[in-house]
């Protein structure tokens, strides 16, 4: 009776021409995301063959320039040709020394390329923005602290702000410092990783241009500052260990003693002196084996590795600590310590705490 109704409502003939509609359709629809995936292919194999002529053709007329064989700058004429030559003038500049980076700058603003980016933040589109902002951070060019200052005051989204800020910390000094750190400590923090980033940046930026003196005379303000905000704080002590800067050991140390009841400032010291490797503030790591938060005590079983090996004893006690993190730490930096930290390992094999024990064989053995 139902087949009967189907078959009044929708005659059989017009059944199998929707069907035969439909298959024709989903044909054609096949047919044609195939085409559209052979061309794209083909277009992507295009570009990328004229990115490789455009890379060899440039990187010739900049070693030439270089060596001075030959005085002109060739201007790009297409938007992948201000794509390839700024992508080799950044790789350029991250391994060049102190001289040719500063003709690769000047190669840069002969080509006019920094101009370009500079149009292209103007884009209403903010991943253009974004990417323009982060090329023209990597050139490092002083002359654009001004144009970063007046355009973090029109930008609207954090994600430009961000940049911006970040791009501002590759060409750092005395003045930028405070205004970054204003920034920071006032609008845009968007992460502790991104601050430390920055701060990484601003202090190869202080040691490139040799006033790596001005950057620890604001670390001294940091310490008897005690209105700073403590979470900038700490990633400006994350930065110093990260980039290396050896001579902030003390001002670390100052902040650790100086950072009251909260933790993070003295998870993140020991983190940078371990980072730094300090032996004349092992006293300072070994003091911190005996913090009541776990989590110092933590740290400190890890850095002492680096900066304590009057610390060996005390690692020992904290093989019996109650909170894991603590153990194994202790555990790691006693493989570190030399013959005399392996020696402990090895009498700990025969222990009564069954974790002692296997961790003890388990380090040994790795």
């Amino acid at each position: 009776m139902k087949v009967e109704l189907l078959e009044r409502i929708l005659p059989p003939q017009t059944i199998r021409d929707v069907l035969d509609y439909v298959l024709i359709s989903l044909l054609v629809t096949v047919l044609l995301l195939f085409f559209i995936l052979i061309f794209h292919k083909l277009s992507i194999e295009f570009t990328e063959r004229r990115r490789r002529r455009l890379r060899a053709r440039y990187q010739s007329y900049m070693r030439k320039h270089l060596l001075g064989r030959d005085g002109t700058i060739v201007r790009p004429r297409s938007k992948l040709g201000h794509e390839v030559l700024s992508a080799l003038c950044i790789e350029k500049l991250q391994t060049a020394s102190e001289d040719d980076r500063e003709e690769i700058r000047q190669y840069i603003r002969g080509s006019f390329i920094a101009e370009y980016y500079r149009k292209m933040a103007e884009s209403s589109s903010m991943p253009k923005r974004f990417h323009a902002i982060k090329r023209l951070g990597n050139f490092s060019l002083d002359e654009l602290k001004q144009y970063f200052k007046d355009s973090l005051l029109e930008e609207k989204t954090d994600e430009v702000k961000g940049a911006i800020v970040w791009a501002m910390s590759q060409i750092a000094n005395d003045s930028t410092l405070d205004w970054i750190t204003l920034v920071l400590s006032t609008e845009i923090s968007l992460s502790s990783k991104y601050n430390e980033n920055v701060y990484s940046n601003l202090i190869h930026s202080f040691k490139r241009k040799g006033i790596i003196v001005s950057f620890l005379a604001f670390m001294e303000r940091l310490v008897a500052d005690q209105s700073f905000p403590l979470i900038l704080k700490r990633d400006i002590i994350e930065a110093c260990g990260s980039s290396g800067l050896n001579e902030a050991s003390r001002q670390i140390v100052d902040l650790f003693f100086n950072s009251g009841g909260d933790p993070s400032i003295k998870i993140a010291s020991m983190r940078a002196l371990g980072k730094l490797e300090c032996p004349e503030y092992g006293g300072v790591v070994t003091s911190a084996l005996f913090h009541d938060d776990w989590r110092v005590r933590a740290q400190a079983a890890q850095a002492a590795s680096a900066c304590s090996q009057d610390a060996i004893p005390h690692l020992r006690n904290l093989l019996y600590d109650d909170y894991y993190y603590v153990r194994i730490n202790a555990a790691r930096s006693l493989t570190k310590l030399g013959e005399e930290g392996l020696s402990l390992l090895t009498a700990e094999m025969k222990s009564d705490d069954p974790f002692v024990r296997d961790t003890a064989r388990f380090m040994l053995r790795k």
